[in-house]
C-alpha cells in the first residue's frame, strides 16, 4: 500500500505541506528586495515570474492531491504584526489569481480536500478573499497579531481556526496556570460550535519550558465543556 493509503488506513489524518507557494518562493529566486522593487515598478520580469512560478505550482498541487492526502497546505507570509506586508489590493491584483487558479484545479479533481492557508501575521483584510475561494483552514491564528474572539465571530461559522496559543508571551513567559487559564478560555470561546484546532501559534522554541508545554498539553486533555 501506498504511504498516504497506510498512514489513513491507520487512521490518522493526512497532509501535503506546500508552504512558500508563490511569493516566498519568488523572493527566493530573484532576491526579497529585488522582487518587491520589481512588483511595485510592474516589471515585465516580476509579471514572468508569477506567470511561471503560478504554472509550476499549480501542477505541483494537482499532484500532491491525486496522492490522496486529506489536507493540503498552501501559503505565503504576506502578514506583519501591525498589518500585511504588501497591501491588500496589491495582493489582490498579483497573487489572488494564482492561488485561485490553484484551488480550483485542486477543489475540482478533489472537492474533499481540505485547503489549509497558512500565512504568519495579520492577514485579517483578505480573509475574506480566502474564504470565497475555498480556503477551509487558516493557519495560524497569531495571538499577538489577530484579535481570535473576532476573527471566531465574523468568520467562524465559514472557516476553521487554527492556533491562538501565543509563542511569543504566553508559553516562554507565562505560568503553567496561566496556560492552563488561556488554552480552556480559548477552547471555551473560539471552539463553540467546532471549527478550532488549538495549538501553539508558532513553532515551540527553545525558551518554552518544559513545565509550560507539558501544562499546554495537560490543559487540552482535561478541558470539560
Amino acid at each position: 500500500m501506498d504511504t498516504v493509503g497506510s498512514f489513513k488506513k491507520a487512521g490518522y489524518a493526512t497532509a501535503a505541506l506546500f508552504h512558500a507557494t508563490f511569493f516566498e518562493l519568488i523572493c527566493d529566486l530573484r532576491g526579497y528586495e529585488q522582487f518587491l522593487i520589481d512588483l511595485y515598478a510592474q516589471t515585465e520580469m516580476a509579471k514572468a515570474l508569477i506567470d511561471l512560478v503560478t504554472d509550476v505550482r499549480v501542477r505541483q498541487a494537482v499532484g500532491l492531491a491525486r496522492s490522496g492526502v486529506d489536507f493540503l497546505r498552501v501559503g505565503d507570509n504576506f502578514g506583519t504584526q501591525r498589518g500585511m506586508l504588501i497591501s491588500p489590493d496589491k495582493w489582490r491584483g498579483t497573487f489572488k489569481p494564482g492561488l485561485e487558479r490553484l484551488i480550483r484545479a485542486v477543489k475540482s479533481l478533489r472537492p474533499e480536500i481540505f485547503l489549509l492557508y497558512k500565512s504568519d501575521g495579520n492577514i485579517e483584510p483578505i480573509i475574506p478573499d480566502l474564504i470565497d475561494m475555498g480556503v477551509d483552514v487558516l493557519c495560524p491564528i497569531q495571538a499577538e497579531a489577530m484579535d481570535p474572539a473576532k476573527i471566531k465571530r465574523n468568520f467562524g461559522d465559514r472557516l476553521r481556526l487554527w492556533g491562538t496559543i501565543s509563542t511569543q508571551s504566553l508559553l516562554p513567559f507565562g505560568t503553567p496556570e496561566q496556560i492552563r487559564n488561556k488554552v480552556w478560555e480559548n477552547m471555551r470561546i473560539l471552539g463553540e460550535g467546532g471549527g478550532l484546532v488549538i495549538a501553539p501559534d508558532q513553532i515551540v522554541m527553545p525558551d518554552v519550558p518544559w513545565e509550560n508545554i507539558v501544562a499546554f498539553f495537560r490543559a487540552v486533555h482535561t478541558f470539560t465543556w
